[in-house]
């Protein structure tokens, strides 16, 4: 019928930008915030040992500035009223709610819901499908009203404070009060109890693993940070790209390409950091500025994510830095994280001409094969038990 026709195109309009959205490169922003968890942790510590399962005003207001969220005795002349909130779902864990606040608010109930964690597009994106809700007439007109960069900010903020607290149940922002070039919150409420697992492990999505964040020296001298892959990296991943050699491209993808395009970087550096794992080493900046020296990554085959079972590496190194040790680095790195996620083995299938990566695989204890399906490959294996790693 048409109106099946209609719905069934709208599917796919939706599917389209959505696909969209989830390609968008997030902007280049401290995910710290210079954010101070310990005083944070010492607040709700507190509160829970005095068998208290909220939080009083004043340690919810020390709270929200501990991860440095906007507050403001008073609203602005002229301003929007909104309120930001997280809340367990029975399904997806932590739920983080923008909504009209406000007498609006009760009049015309409007929100829209996001799963942590947030970066800056995500929260813009559910800025965006609220004003376009709030004000259909005039979708455009909304955001020139209000910081929206400002507020995706404090809507990140909140993210990273559910997503590094287990024990906090709820948490509310109530009024956000939005003005012309100013973003800040008039009350924070906090509900709390005693955690029963890692924070990580309520969350419908795995957050960013900062625990394997590491500040390096390479025996060449170099100083680097080694940390898992951001979304914001892929502008950095392209021109890391553009720095690479045809021939070393060619050993790494297998094939010659010209560039990495946006929507294939994307995919390379949003990952799930639970089936996929990529270590970049960078040299110091923020995610998406700092150069890229190196990436190695890692797909496991377990999709239960229950432990054994191997996961598939791929390596490279800038082409202007090989023989400095940085591959043999990352190659040990990505070894000790598949021995500490519980794999059996890791393999590699490279091209029978790449000398230089048989002979540190070699080195470094893998099995090397032939591919009957492909004379050109070989399957570099190695077993980590066996390894004693």
């Amino acid at each position: 019928t048409p109106s099946a026709a209609i719905r069934a195109f709208q599917y796919l309009v939706r599917h389209r930008a959505g696909l969209d959205a989830l390609m968008q490169t997030p902007a280049s922003i401290s995910a710290e915030f210079d954010a101070d968890p310990a005083a944070a942790r010492r607040i709700v510590a507190d509160a829970l040992a005095q068998g208290r399962r909220a939080l009083s005003p004043d340690e919810a207001t020390a709270l929200a500035r501990a991860y440095r969220i906007p507050l403001a005795c008073e609203a602005p002349d002229s301003h929007t009223v909104l309120y930001a909130a997280a809340a367990l779902d029975g399904t997806f864990g932590p739920v983080i709610r923008l909504g009209l606040g406000g007498p609006t608010g009760r009049l015309f109930p409007r929100t829209r819901v996001g799963l942590p964690p947030l970066n800056q597009s995500l929260a813009c994106d559910l800025i965006d499908q609220l004003m376009a809700e709030a004000m259909p007439a005039e979708p455009d007109t909304a955001s020139p009203l209000f910081p929206a960069e400002a507020l995706a900010l404090v809507l990140v903020q909140l993210s990273l404070l559910v997503c590094d607290f287990a024990e906090i149940r709820a948490i509310r922002l109530d009024p956000l009060w939005l003005g012309a070039d100013c973003v800040g919150v008039g009350g924070v409420t906090v509900e709390i109890a005693p955690a029963s697992a890692p924070p990580a492990a309520r969350l419908a999505i795995t957050p960013y693993p900062k625990h394997l964040e590491e500040v390096v020296r390479l025996d060449s001298g170099i100083e680097a940070l080694l940390r898992p892959i951001r979304p914001e990296d892929e502008p950095a991943l392209r021109a890391f790209a553009e720095r690479l050699t045809a021939e070393d491209v060619r050993m790494r993808f297998f094939q010659p390409l010209r560039s990495l395009s946006h929507d294939f970087a994307a995919r390379l550096t949003q990952i799930d950091y639970d089936r996929q794992m990529a270590f970049v080493l960078t040299e110091p900046g923020l995610p998406g500025e700092a150069d890229i020296l190196g990436v190695v990554r890692l797909a496991r085959d377990d999709i239960g994510g229950s432990g054994g079972g191997a996961g598939e590496y791929a390596l490279t190194v800038r082409s202007d830095l090989s023989g400095r040790g940085i591959g043999r680095f990352l190659m040990a790195r990505i070894i000790a994280y598949g021995h500490s996620i519980g794999l059996d083995q890791i393999f590699g299938l490279v091209l029978n001409e790449n000398h230089a990566m048989l002979t540190m695989c070699r080195a470094l204890g893998f099995r090397l094969e032939p591919v009957a399906e492909d004379p050109t490959l070989v399957r570099a294996t190695l077993a980590l038990g066996a390894a004693g790693i």
